[in-house]
């Protein structure tokens, strides 16, 4: 499915943040046309393909806090940009 995006030069920015932390990432999309997550934390995952603690934190409750905030907030449009870390055996 393609679409675009209104461009609003000027209008557009980063804000850095702990995606983590719900509220705060609720807050965040308050007011938002669009948001574009493409936070992660791009490490090699510890064998046997279980996330740990930071890879949990920062990919999985990260992911779902930014779509609960988007869904909260009635956003129009969320862009997630994955990691292609996913498609990399790390020989588990």
């Amino acid at each position: 499915m393609a679409f675009s995006l209104p461009y609003y030069p000027g209008k557009s920015r980063f804000i850095p943040c702990d995606l983590a932390h719900r509220d705060e990432t609720l807050a965040l999309c308050e007011g938002q046309h669009a948001v574009i997550h493409c936070a992660a934390l791009c490490t090699p995952w510890p064998p046997g393909y279980r996330a740990s603690p930071a890879h949990a934190s920062a990919n999985v409750t990260a992911t779902a806090n930014v779509v609960a905030g988007c869904k909260a907030n009635g956003v129009k449009r969320l862009i997630h940009v994955s990691t292609p870390s996913l498609y990399v055996s790390n020989g588990a």
